[in-house]
């Protein structure tokens, strides 16, 4: 049986599928690779030298078009300083990112870390966890073979290059500064 009722709801149905399509082919699709959730945290440490020398910086990305850098000398005793810098970084900027760690296995490789006999002494490290999709890959600070050396340094090097230099100079002054404060002691 046809009721108003039956009518309008059929016609509210039909403006609301022909409203989605038309919106569906007015916005720029998203390129498939583009994960809804994704982040990246990146982290470098100074190898073993004196305490005034000891660093750490991480920068931190997301889906958004934010990152960030932070800064903290590896001072023993006390609580030290953290300074933290944000910066934009282009959708384009995170596809190249995305590409590179496609490209050099970050979501598909075991990423298997070295024995203690095979790490460096004295060395500094680093390491990164993605999340994207809702996994976790991670590469840890010393990975065991040379092909994923070469890769992790690829992948890292991505990284670091979408820190803009001013972000990067602004921390290194002040961690510059707060050595020569504690030498200076």
């Amino acid at each position: 049986m046809i009721t108003k009722q039956n009518v309008l709801a059929l016609l509210g149905v039909g403006a609301l599928c022909l409203a989605s399509t038309q919106s569906m082919s007015a916005a720029k699709p998203k390129p498939p690779h583009r994960a809804p959730r994704f982040s990246v945290h990146y982290e470098w440490r100074t190898g073993t030298v004196a305490p005034p020398y000891q660093y750490h910086y991480s920068i931190a990305l997301g889906s958004g078009q934010r990152g960030s850098m932070t800064m903290s000398p590896g001072v023993s005793g006390g609580e030290p300083p953290v300074w933290a810098q944000s910066f934009p970084v282009s959708a384009r900027a995170l596809d190249r990112l995305r590409a590179t760690m496609r490209a050099r296995g970050v979501f598909t490789r075991a990423w298997n870390e070295a024995g203690m006999r095979e790490r460096p002494i004295g060395g500094g490290s680093e390491n990164m966890a993605v999340q994207a999709n809702g996994r976790t890959f991670s590469i840890p600070s010393f990975v065991s073979d040379l092909k994923a050396q070469a890769d992790a340094a690829a992948v890292y090097a991505t990284i670091n290059a979408l820190v803009p230099a001013r972000v990067r100079a602004r921390l290194e002054a002040q961690r510059e500064r707060y050595t020569r404060q504690q030498l200076a002691r």
